[in-house]
């Protein structure tokens, strides 16, 4: 892990202490996406309900005063296609001043 997974991680360690998530695993799953062409989200959260989200790590840059998730065309095309192909919940996850931002990723 970097230190913004690290950093992501002791965030959910904290959500599991707190009963708000199951678990969570880092890099657990990857996404076949087409020949040679492969997907892993950074982690796998199970929500205590039973539900299956896929958090990306990412960092951030500001556009006209905003905080917004910093990635490369790449990356979101492959989140993207996940998320059209697989029945999960797919994130990008951040940092904005300190409290960290979800933004799910639609197809």
């Amino acid at each position: 892990m970097n230190a913004l997974e690290r950093s992501y991680a002791q965030q959910l360690d904290l959500l599991v202490r707190a009963g708000r998530l199951a678990t969570w695993a880092f890099e657990a799953l990857t996404f076949r996406l087409g020949f040679d062409l492969r997907y892993t989200p950074d982690f796998l959260l199970v929500r205590p309900d039973g539900e299956v989200e896929l958090h990306d790590t990412k960092g951030t840059k500001r556009r006209r005063g905003t905080a917004i998730a910093y990635e490369r065309e790449d990356a979101r095309a492959k989140i993207r296609a996940a998320a059209a192909a697989f029945p999960f919940r797919f994130c990008l996850v951040y940092l904005d001043a300190g409290v960290w931002r979800v933004e799910e990723v639609r197809p």
